[in-house]
């Protein structure tokens, strides 16, 4: 056993590392915002500066019960049940903001893995890219988040890491793996449940009934937890003028948004911000983007759409690249088709924002080798001035 854990430890060294370093980066941010105190809920006014509960619903009485995120309930439960009993209330947000800014060091360093193993990138230039995935303006801000979008975000990078890597390896999925992501994922953000069972796609050397039979145990699964959650909220809001679950289904809908910028709120904030500026909207008083008042920060979303709808022409040639279409499809069909929360696109930016470094990791196999320096030099510049600017934003905007 102390053997198999050396070797673990070797073999995973560097994704450690990369993890430790982005925690303490993120810790540090929290921290700070933490300071200002913008994420504690004053009486009954949320702290919601970038448009969602944050703090606010781990401390009400209502909690985090959530038909969307029946999965939630456990993080609520830790914290109203231990946490705060034993440290108070600013000493709880300061685990759950830790909490956050780990689940953010996770996904980067998990980014890290999928470039080194399943993509086979050197080191150096998965460090790098994992690296791109930290400055962005979405990763900074979910690292002092209390809510369902950092455990997602971390949840989505290693299901690709095990789903793709059991792919590569066996040229098919186990099913009991398939479920397992597929609930977990589907228990914490709904949608999301899913982009795991998208890959049954590339699992060719199974029969389409082997591959239905993958899809159908962990859909049973999911509906009868959500029809359980659905009934709680049925009970619990008996008697009332709405019922609870309608309640639910409302609050859901009111996020229906349309925008006149589709690819910069969507494709651009997550990744670089523009500006922040106050607005209210849902009854709260939030930060929102301001529209692209540079040129070359209008071509970044557009480049990035176009890197991505690469994914498909480059599948052709690496099967698993075609996984980063098939993720990010869900998400296409939800806000950009769907319409949903659109206005809060920076923070559903954690579903997928990850995906860019994981594209440009594939975009390394098909280029000559002579253009590597050139790209490594363009993308150290690039994460450089996102870092700077979202930092500077995030500090003078909530500093």
């Amino acid at each position: 056993m102390e053997l198999l854990n050396k070797q673990l430890l070797r073999q995973w060294r560097v994704e450690l590392l990369c993890a430790l370093g982005a925690w303490a980066l993120l810790s540090v941010l929290a921290l700070y915002i933490y300071s200002t105190g913008l994420l504690t809920p004053h009486g009954d006014a949320i702290g919601a500066y970038l448009g969602y509960d944050n703090y606010f619903r781990f401390t009400t009485s209502g909690g985090a019960w959530d038909v969307s995120h029946p999965l939630i309930t456990p993080l609520y439960l830790t914290n109203r049940v231990l946490l705060v009993p034993l440290l108070g209330e600013g000493g709880a947000l300061v685990v759950m903001l830790l909490g956050s800014a780990l689940l953010m060091a996770l996904a980067v360093a998990g980014c890290c893995g999928y470039l080194r193993r399943v993509v086979q990138l050197g080191t150096g230039r998965s460090l790098l890219l994992s690296g791109l995935l930290l400055s962005t303006f979405t990763v900074m801000t979910l690292s002092f988040t209390v809510e369902s979008y950092p455990l997602s975000m971390a949840l989505l990078v290693l299901s690709l890491l095990c789903l793709s890597g059991q792919l590569k390896q066996e040229k098919r999925l186990s099913g009991w793996h398939t479920t397992l992501w597929s609930l977990v994922l589907g228990g914490v953000t709904l949608t999301n449940f899913a982009k795991p069972l998208s890959l049954l796609l590339l699992s060719k050397e199974e029969s389409l009934w082997q591959r239905v039979r993958k899809v159908l145990l962990p859909t049973l699964l999911l509906l009868a937890l959500v029809v359980a959650v659905g009934y709680f909220y049925q009970q619990r809001g008996a008697g009332t003028e709405e019922p609870m679950l309608t309640a639910q289904v409302n609050d859901l809908l009111r996020f229906q948004t349309r925008s006149a910028d589709l690819v910069p709120d969507f494709f651009g904030h997550p990744l670089l911000i523009s500006d922040l500026e106050m607005r209210e909207l849902h009854g709260e008083t939030v930060l929102r983007p301001t529209p692209y008042a540079c040129w070359a920060m209008k071509l970044l979303p557009w480049g990035e759409v176009l890197l991505l709808l690469s994914m498909i022409w480059i599948g052709r040639r690496y099967p698993l690249a075609w996984a980063i279409p098939l993720y990010l499809a869900v998400d296409v069909a939800v806000h950009l088709i769907g319409g949903y929360g659109l206005d809060e696109a920076i923070i559903f930016g954690g579903h997928w924002v990850f995906l860019v470094p994981l594209a440009l990791g594939w975009l390394y196999r098909v280029i000559p080798r002579q253009a590597y320096r050139y790209m490594d030099l363009a993308l150290l510049l690039l994460s450089i001035y996102i870092c700077t600017h979202n930092l500077t934003v995030i500090l003078s905007r909530m500093g």
